[in-house]
């Protein structure tokens, strides 16, 4: 029986994702992945070319995974406003559900590996665009007063990614749900107190 090739490769996406998730990228080995799937080595080279090939293909299926699950969310709101919040909430609360993910942010080791890196930059430049969007949607409703909606965005997504270490790899639990509120109170009210 000759097996579908997305349907192996799915296979191999989601299995290699649980070892990856378990002992990192650095210590998961093909052997490993192949094993898990009851297949020899070389079959695995037959649909990925490399360990870093299916590492890329489980953070892709991971974004892809959080960019839904960010939609959906966004979805629900009633306005811009509310859009807006739930878009902060859901993408940082999507890390704790991404194990790989969560390792190329966290990871300095994988830092130094191009294709990471390279995700790394893809992943921020739509991360900046997904906020543009939102900010320019909310300035053509009335409800943002923004003059610049992507240098608005470039300074949002920074301090999200500022809130990424005390939030997450502290290792200290902390409520990321109140921490976010406070962001999106800051980002919508500014510091000052209104007279």
């Amino acid at each position: 029986m000759i097996e579908d090739k997305d349907i192996v490769r799915t296979q191999i996406i989601e299995e290699a994702a649980k070892i990856f998730g378990h002992f990192g990228y650095k210590k998961t080995s093909m052997e490993q992945i192949a094993l898990a799937l009851n297949k020899g080595k070389s079959s695995i080279y037959y649909y990925f070319t490399s360990k870093e090939a299916i590492f890329e293909a489980v953070i892709e299926k991971e974004v892809a995974f959080m960019r839904k699950k960010n939609h959906e969310a966004m979805a629900k709101a009633s306005n811009v406003a509310e859009k807006f919040k739930a878009y902060i909430v859901s993408r940082m609360k999507g890390f704790e559900e991404m194990a790989n993910m969560y390792q190329v942010l966290k990871n300095e080791y994988l830092s130094h590996i191009t294709f990471i890196n390279q995700i790394r930059k893809r992943y921020d430049h739509q991360e900046i665009e997904n906020i543009r969007l939102i900010l320019e949607e909310g300035v053509g409703s009335g409800e943002f007063n923004i003059s610049n909606t992507e240098l608005a965005a470039v300074a949002i997504a920074t301090a999200i990614k500022g809130l990424e270490i005390p939030l997450f790899f502290s290792g200290e639990k902390v409520n990321v749900e109140h921490q976010l509120e406070n962001l999106v109170h800051i980002v919508f009210n500014g510091i000052l107190i209104r007279k």
